[in-house]
């Protein structure tokens, strides 16, 4: 669903350019998913594709935990008590998610990847059938994200206790697509439009001053009262939070990738897909999973405490 966005999004601007204004395209893959970049009015593309690449070679080294030696990696194997200083990219990403849990009175969790592993959504693959009520309440006492100390004035973090195991990927591709956009911006290229892993952010207009269009498509399982939606973006992002994306059935039942730190399980509600507008790609992000878990009335409540902030819910049914 997440790639069906990206390229939709594509469409939308190579249907009004004419041939010498088709943006130009830089793409590849970090932290374990896809990147495009699309961007007009900057001749130089061999330094916007080396800038791109250096970003974000830099935000694996640190937020990524497909990379064993990333900073957060070296966090999850620290014994308790342990101090470590927060690198620059790490900070923004580990206060926002914090922010989210205590929001959501935990019901967004940066550590719940025990839980993630345990419902076979993590590098052990996946599950057949959900596991049991022992192994459940097992996982959940490893997790807690007030056992994560963060001094951000300082910029040092701590856990409590050594089996703490932080995941930050609810927000880091949207960190990582800021500050892409940030170091576009630094070198002159201001019309662009960024997504990593469908998550979204245009700069200026593009090709002809027209905004960058998005399609925004019902997930797969939603009612059919859902409908297709254009948005136009300058200057703003746009993230999606989905339970079609990673799921096993099991006795007519469904379980998705998308965990309640509340209850330790998968969602279980009607709510099947989030789509959040916001100014930075970071918050768009995260506050598309955390309304996800949420619902919808308690996510419009969140979404209120983000000033410029909109979300889409879509609901399963016929």
């Amino acid at each position: 669903m997440k790639r069906a966005v990206a390229l939709i999004a594509i469409l939308g601007v190579l249907a009004s350019c004419s041939r010498n204004e088709i943006p130009k395209v830089v793409q590849g893959n970090t932290m374990g998913t896809t990147y495009v970049v699309q961007y007009h009015g900057y001749e130089d593309e061999e330094a916007v594709q080396k800038e791109v690449k250096e970003v974000l070679a830099e935000i694996d080294v640190n937020l990524s935990n497909w990379n064993e030696r990333s900073w957060v990696s070296i966090l999850n194997k620290s014994s308790a008590g342990a101090e470590l200083s927060v690198p620059r990219d790490a900070l923004s990403v580990v206060s926002l998610s914090l922010e989210l849990a205590e929001k959501t009175g935990g019901r967004f969790d940066p550590t719940i990847s025990p839980l993630i592993d345990l419902w076979g959504f993590g590098p052990d693959g996946k599950r057949t059938a959900p596991p049991t009520e022992q192994e459940i309440e097992a996982a959940a006492r490893l997790c807690g994200w007030q056992q994560l100390d963060l001094d951000s004035t300082k910029r040092l973090i701590s856990k409590r206790t050594q089996e703490l195991q932080v995941n930050l990927s609810a927000c880091a591709k949207g960190y990582a697509v800021d500050r892409v956009a940030k170091s576009l911006d630094a070198m002159g290229v201001s019309s662009y439009l960024i997504n990593i892993g469908g998550e979204l952010r245009a700069g200026d207009a593009g090709p002809k001053g027209k905004p960058w269009r998005v399609a925004i498509s019902p997930p797969i399982g939603a009612s059919g009262k859902e409908k297709n939606e254009i948005i136009e973006l300058v200057r703003s992002s746009v993230a999606t939070s989905g339970t079609y994306y990673r799921r096993f059935s099991a006795d007519e039942k469904e379980y998705s990738h998308i965990i309640d730190g509340a209850t330790s399980r998968p969602i279980d509600h009607d709510w099947i897909g989030v789509t959040v507008t916001a100014k930075t790609c970071m918050i768009a992000d995260g506050l598309a999973t955390a309304c996800l878990i949420l619902g919808k009335e308690d996510g419009e409540k969140l979404i209120a405490n983000y000033p410029g902030a909109k979300a889409r819910f879509f609901r399963a049914g016929p």
